[in-house]
């Protein structure tokens, strides 16, 4: 009845999953090691199975890891997924082997046994003997304080103002280049914590930064219809890229890009084949990305 069972004798990533309501865990873990479980969204696991029973043996959790055969050389990492919901526990974890398993930047809220066992309802460890830490992650009773865009549209993507924007922690040995919708990590500062990187470009007090090597002017105009001006300067000789990207982190039109000296620069960019909406303008630099809101609008 789980919406994800990696069984035992597998050895395999779980990723970018949905997982919604169901009378099961979100995703039972029994492989032989050396997983990372990432970038999934798990809403109610078990909520619809007995629902007034939270106690053993029906409880149900939005990840849950038990005893399988593995090689005591091998980990499990449970990173960057949006838990919200789940009937008893976020995430328990019942005698797995291992060394070094890891549950990081993860957000979990509202699991059903917060109002009986506090909070290790979040994650759960039921024996001190299993080698399992937990870090940086996001825990709270109800949605609010995560500050969700709209839970009343079951839309769990993060606003700006969120706590989890540029909080998430580096994991070794995960190559993180994208969230739950495929959109680009990380998208400002750092990577966020949950499932859903914040891919809001309107906001810019929090999406502009600076880079060692050069600056992004605004752009001229915007909102704009067939062409904008793209200025930019370097401070000292620096290998760039500059693009326009959907919401989505999808490059839609290549601005510059390759080895450039120090000076002022002026791009006039064509975005007739653009639809209306809005975009950001990225210019990559060796020690970051500088970011301007772009609103195409067709009169």
């Amino acid at each position: 009845m789980s919406g994800i069972m990696i069984g035992g004798g597998s050895n395999c990533n779980c990723f970018n999953n949905s997982i919604m309501n169901g009378k099961g865990d979100g995703i039972d873990i029994f492989g032989q090691g050396t997983e990372f479980v990432y970038n999934n969204f798990i809403f109610q696991a078990g909520r619809n199975y007995l629902p007034a029973s939270l106690f053993s043996p029906y409880q149900k959790n939005g990840i849950y890891a038990g005893s399988t055969q593995v090689n005591m050389a091998t980990s499990l990492g449970i990173h960057y997924n949006t838990i919200v919901y789940p009937k008893s526990y976020g995430i328990r974890i019942s005698n797995y082997p291992g060394t070094g398993n890891l549950a990081s930047s993860n957000i979990i809220v509202g699991p059903g046994m917060y109002f009986n066992v506090g909070v290790q309802a979040f994650i759960m460890k039921e024996l001190s003997t299993t080698d399992f830490m937990w870090y940086n992650n996001i825990a709270q009773p109800f949605c609010k304080p995560v500050c969700f865009r709209d839970t009343l549209a079951c839309n769990y993507d993060l606003l700006p103002t969120s706590p989890a924007v540029d909080k998430g922690s580096s994991i070794s040995g995960l190559n993180l280049n994208w969230d739950f919708l495929c959109r680009w990590r990380p998208f400002s500062r750092g990577f966020d914590i949950g499932a859903f990187e914040c891919h809001d470009p309107l906001l810019i007090g929090i999406l502009e930064k600076t880079a060692e090597e050069g600056i992004l002017d605004p752009l001229v105009p915007n909102p704009a219809d067939q062409q904008v001006e793209i200025r930019y300067h370097l401070t000292t000789p620096a290998t760039l890229d500059i693009s326009i990207v959907n919401d989505r982190g999808q490059t839609v039109a290549q601005v510059a890009g390759g080895f450039q000296a120090a000076g002022d620069y002026l791009v006039n960019q064509g975005i007739s084949a653009l639809q209306s909406g809005r975009y950001l303008c990225v210019l990559s630099l060796p020690s970051g990305k500088i970011t301007r809101p772009l609103i195409i609008l067709r009169h």
